[in-house]
């Protein structure tokens, strides 16, 4: 634990001692309370794990789901946010980001809620409950983001912010969870600092459509300072995927993999050129026909788990091509001359254009199942949708193919005002996995990821300069 938080720590049980009692927090859906000082002012917000949305213990009436079971978002599963908080402040390397100082405790207290169908019913010394929290560092400020403007914010704060949530896939940036803290009386807003917070929801376990409350604000359409980039060019993905490790044993290596990919995806767009805006609208999806569709980094996922497939196809090909192979036969008791039900490994299986094997039996040619990628759903449901987007999608064709006017997959949530934006969060397609590779083809799939990336921006830059053409055409027109 950092000297900071040890001494947070030290101010909270002195207050305690005292009689200085934790205040429950109204607003939001998960339990969470204020803890103070002596002096009875607010300096840390303590968010137990088994009192946020649908757990046991939520104490605002979101309960029906075990420890484990997917959350608000089918890829954070619930009990599991603490651990994630956690994370994107030790990602926020050098305090780019402002990220508060974050922490997990095991806290025990009688203002911590158990609801009757967990205990049983029965009496609990209350004094006795004790619980695993993530701890934070209270940041005086003097409103959030959603009260005020946001256009005259500063384009520094806004990039730093952007390129964390851009790393960690935050799936819920929204204004209510952007604090911001006047620097002089006038309060002008180049004179503000911002602190991001509620990052419960962040590193997912497979690729989701994020929420960057900032993808429209002007300041993410400016292009990255020189710092800016040579900060980016700095992350290393795998060290902090160690790190990690090191320091939440109980991350999953699925997020791993989230951050891994999505840091690899905003090093290479900032080199290129891409703004913020820009790296954010490749990374969300869109909505055609009120059908939500890959993004533009799922597509390119799509094509690099393709040929990783294509790859293992040809390993395949020559492997079953050599011609020293021996035919062999199915073992029969009473083996039927008329039937033809021989797989000859002399002769190389076909593959037709729809990418199928075929088998010679005694009545024609039988099709199997495809070889290639074919990404499951939990839901049945979502496996035809998937098929019929997926099929045939080339990177550089996605304008094409989905040409409909993009819209944010946020209109289908609340207001993204207030601390409950993702209360009517509908919950999301998975359209990739990263955790259905071992290590090896993780790393190919990684290089494949990487070769794609080129041309996908090249697309996106002359996609956004068409826009741009259109949008001055004839607005001026006599």
């Amino acid at each position: 634990m950092l000297s900071g938080t040890k001494q947070l720590v030290k101010d909270i049980m002195m207050a305690i001692k005292d009689g200085v009692e934790p205040i429950p927090i109204q607003s939001g859906l998960g339990g969470a309370y204020y803890f103070r000082n002596i002096y009875g002012e607010n300096i840390a917000i303590v968010k137990p794990t088994d009192e946020e949305p649908y757990a046991p213990n939520n104490p605002k009436g979101f309960v029906g789901k075990a420890l484990g079971q997917p959350g608000l978002k089918r890829s954070v599963r619930v009990g599991e946010t603490g651990f994630r908080e956690v994370a994107a402040y030790l990602l926020d390397h050098d305090h780019f980001a402002n990220v508060p100082s974050t922490a997990l405790v095991k806290v025990t207290h009688g203002i911590f809620n158990v609801n009757d169908m967990v205990n049983g019913n029965m009496h609990l010394n209350k004094k006795q409950i004790s619980k695993i929290a993530s701890l934070q560092h209270y940041i005086p400020h003097d409103f959030d983001a959603s009260d005020h403007g946001t256009s005259s914010f500063p384009v520094a704060s806004v990039h730093r912010i952007g390129i964390l949530d851009v790393r960690i896939l935050n799936t819920d940036r929204h204004a209510g969870n952007l604090l911001v803290k006047k620097l002089d009386e006038l309060g002008r807003f180049d004179r503000v600092e911002l602190f991001p917070i509620d990052h419960g929801l962040c590193l997912p376990e497979h690729l989701e459509d994020p929420y960057f409350e900032w993808i429209h604000w002007p300041q993410a359409s400016i292009p990255f300072s020189d710092d800016e980039l040579k900060y980016i060019s700095r992350l290393d993905p795998f060290r902090d995927s160690e790190m990690l490790r090191m320091e939440l044993p109980m991350i999953r290596e699925a997020c791993l993999r989230v951050l891994v990919l999505c840091t690899l995806f905003l090093k290479e767009a900032a080199a290129f050129g891409l703004c913020l805006a820009e790296i954010g609208d490749m990374m969300s999806r869109e909505f055609n026909c009120h059908v939500e569709e890959p993004s533009e980094l799922e597509l390119i996922c799509i094509e690099a788990k393709k040929l990783l497939d294509h790859e293992d196809l040809s390993s395949f090909e020559r492997k079953v091509g050599d011609k020293d192979a021996t035919p062999f036969q199915l073992d029969c008791e009473d083996p039927d001359p008329d039937s033809d039900f021989v797989l000859n490994l002399e002769e190389k299986p076909t593959v037709s254009s729809s990418s199928q094997f075929r088998m010679r039996n005694g009545n024609g040619r039988i099709k199997l199942s495809k070889l290639e990628e074919s990404v499951m759903e939990e839901e049945e449901g979502n496996i035809s949708k998937l098929s019929v987007l997926v099929k045939n999608a080339a990177i550089n064709e996605k304008s094409c193919q989905f040409s409909c006017v993009k819209q944010r997959s946020g209109s289908s949530v609340a207001s993204s005002s207030g601390d409950n934006s993702v209360n009517d969060l509908v919950t999301g397609s998975s359209f990739v996995k990263l955790t259905d590779m071992d290590e090896e083809k993780w790393n190919q799939f990684l290089e494949n990821f990487q070769s794609l990336l080129i041309p996908a921006f090249v697309n996106c830059k002359e996609k956004n300069m068409k826009r741009q053409r259109q949008r001055l055409g004839t607005s001026c027109k006599i």
